[in-house]
């Protein structure tokens, strides 16, 4: 039961904006995992805390994933109002009604860059904190599980380290492939920008037009077999089912749900999900990954309130009034001397009144490109603060390489005097065994001198001299 190829090709531009997002963010992860790894092999080396260090290396991560989640949720937001002023322009016959349709589409937007960006933040700032706790304390049990192989073994020195070293790397925070940042990154954006779609979709006038969703995948071979089972599945926007497998559907999941209006016939019809389907030739039930049968529409909803709006008020025409034409009466003529001819009175006609117009309150075409404007505003103040955190995220990369280098130089310095004391010690070694073997070597000799005076006395002794 694939999607449709409509859906497919706005799956295609959600994907395309999810993945420049990610694409921005991904240039400060390998800095903040370098610093995480850095903090806790500084930790170990000074005898500190290793748990408290990676804490608080994490901490830099929670900045990132709120802007980049306040991004993704505002960017989803505008591609679904940019996707109903489509619909609805490619469908309208009468300007003035569908103007004012437009024009509502972004007011739920109308505020200043900085408190949309404010008020978003605040609803995900939690969720980056939990997030970055749970990753940090997957990292702490791997380090805490080295450490407790470096005890067992008897490791030191370089040894220990490199043991260290390796569980970090393979927890997932190594500079070069730092996959456990990267995955939390694009998760969160993923989350946040799905959550922005359903949320710019609650609006009174697409909530109007709008019949439901289709759910649509990726179609490549990464795809999940159960994500695999709900491809093409079509339900109505009230269905409670959506509550559970409105994507994202697990980590790193890339599929979508897309808009079906209620003019779309062909597709506003109900394909609810099957008990099992047969992929690859294996029954795969559908549906999410543990822990993700939640909308996160519904548990992220942003607090711009929607701005009342008044109805369309279309004035009908007024049906013609019909004037019935006065009858003339022409008089009998009386025979006079001088006969007087009165002449009919007639009415004069009633000029036509011009029809009315329908009378329609909303907004103009170029209200709606200065409201998109804005929006597009309120989406680069936080792709700029993004692109700051990057930069700034760039700096202390730079520093925490020079830090390195310095303690690279100093454990050289350090490797270099331990090896000329151990060659002094192992010299001095050598010096005290010398001086016991002449220790000995003149006990020998006195013991000596002594026998031959004992041999001289006894030889005076029998000679008698």
């Amino acid at each position: 039961m694939p999607a449709s190829k409509k859906s497919h090709e706005a799956a295609k531009l959600n994907d395309r904006d999810r993945r420049r997002l990610e694409r921005i963010a991904m240039r400060s992860i390998p800095a903040i995992a370098r610093n995480i790894r850095l903090a806790a092999m500084r930790a170990y080396t000074r005898g500190q805390d290793i748990d408290t260090a990676i804490d608080r290396g994490f901490d830099s991560l929670v900045p990132l994933l709120t802007d980049a989640a306040v991004a993704a949720h505002l960017t989803g937001r505008l591609r679904n109002i940019r996707r109903a002023a489509s619909h609805i322009a490619e469908i309208r016959k009468a300007a003035g009604p569908y103007d004012e349709a437009i024009g509502f589409l972004q007011r739920r937007l109308e505020i200043p860059d900085e408190q949309v960006v404010a008020v978003i933040a605040k609803e995900y700032a939690p969720e980056a904190v939990q997030v970055t706790r749970n990753a940090s304390v997957a990292v702490e049990a791997k380090a805490s599980k080295a450490i407790e192989t470096i005890v067992k073994d008897g490791q030191h020195g370089r040894e220990a380290t490199q043991t260290l070293r390796s569980a970090l790397d393979a927890s997932g925070i190594a500079a070069d492939k730092p996959y456990l940042l990267e995955t939390l990154v694009r998760t969160q954006i993923q989350v946040a920008y799905s959550a922005g779609q359903w949320n710019a979709n609650q609006d009174p006038v697409i909530d109007d037009m709008l019949w439901g969703y289709e759910y649509v995948t990726v179609g490549d071979d990464r795809v999940r077999p159960s994500h695999d089972a709900l491809d093409g599945v079509r339900l109505p926007k009230d269905d409670p089912q959506w509550s559970e497998i409105f994507p994202p559907n697990g980590i790193s999941c890339r599929c979508d749900a897309l808009e079906i209006y209620k003019d779309e016939t062909e597709l506003a019809t109900s394909k609810p999900p099957m008990a099992e389907v047969e992929i690859d030739g294996v029954m795969v039930k559908p549906g999410p990954d543990v822990g993700w049968n939640f909308n996160p529409g519904k548990v992220v909803q942003d607090t711009i309130g929607p701005i009342p709006v008044k109805p369309v008020q279309i004035i009908p025409k007024p049906k013609p009034k019909i004037v019935k034409p006065v009858p003339v009466i022409k008089p009998v003529p009386v025979i006079k001397p001088k006969p007087i001819i009165a002449k009919p009175k007639v009415k004069p006609k009633p000029r036509p009144r011009p029809k009315p117009k329908a009378v329609v309150k909303g907004k103009s075409a170029k209200d709606l490109q200065k409201e998109l404007e804005q929006t597009r505003k309120s989406r680069k103040a936080a792709e700029s603060r993004l692109i700051k955190s990057t930069k700034e995220n760039k700096n202390l990369k730079d520093r925490l390489e020079k830090v390195q280098a310095e303690e690279t130089k100093r454990k050289v310095e350090r490797d270099v005097l331990k090896k000329k004391i151990r060659k002094i010690e192992r010299s001095n070694k050598r010096i005290e065994k010398m001086e016991e073997n002449a220790k000995k070597f003149e006990e020998l000799l006195q013991e000596k001198i002594r026998e031959q005076k004992r041999i001289e006395e006894i030889w005076r002794q029998k000679h008698g001299g």
